[in-house]
């Protein structure tokens, strides 16, 4: 037997827990507006792409479509966001 199987189930764990990085991260909620592209198909990349100039994306929605006198529509989007501390 190694000394951790002889080791009492505290000692053990106490250990293994030590041994974990910690994630210090803040999470954020974001809103943007962004002019939806011509090409409907690059809307998707430059959400993202907006969204990482606030931090890691975890989730994100576009909440409403303003089409009145805007060309091109404005979307709306909300999204959370993570940041390292």
């Amino acid at each position: 037997m190694t000394d951790s199987q002889n080791a009492p189930l505290d000692a053990v764990s106490d250990r293994h827990v030590s041994d974990k990085p910690t994630l210090d991260m803040d999470t954020l909620f974001v809103t943007l507006t962004l002019p939806i592209p011509e090409h409907s198909g690059q809307l998707r990349s430059q959400v993202e792409s907006a969204l990482r100039s606030h931090g890691h994306p975890l989730r994100w929605a576009i909440t409403r479509i303003d089409q009145q006198n805007a060309f091109p529509a404005i979307a709306h989007v909300e999204a959370i966001v993570t940041q390292p501390r």
